[in-house]
């Protein structure tokens, strides 16, 4: 995390998730729902101080698609809501 102090509710949260590649082509990784992702990363930014609560989330956007190993993880972006 690159956060330096809590910013103050609300929050505009966006989540890019970048997983493997199937080996088969057309298939879908078992296990990878976006709601099961995005809560768990809303919890992880609870837990690591970045957001004070995710009821305070006001804007969320989530994407997700495959990428090469070297390329996956999640990307975040958190912003003070308007």
């Amino acid at each position: 995390m690159r956060h330096r102090d809590m910013l103050a509710a609300p929050y505009d949260v966006a989540l890019e998730f970048r997983l493997h590649t199937p080996r088969k082509h057309g298939a879908w990784p078992t296990g990878a729902d976006l709601d099961k992702l995005v809560r768990a990363v809303l919890d992880g930014l609870v837990q690591g101080g970045a957001i004070s609560d995710d009821r305070h989330v006001t804007a969320l956007t989530a994407s997700k698609a495959f990428a090469p190993e070297a390329e996956c993880g999640v990307r975040v972006s958190v912003r003070r809501a308007a």
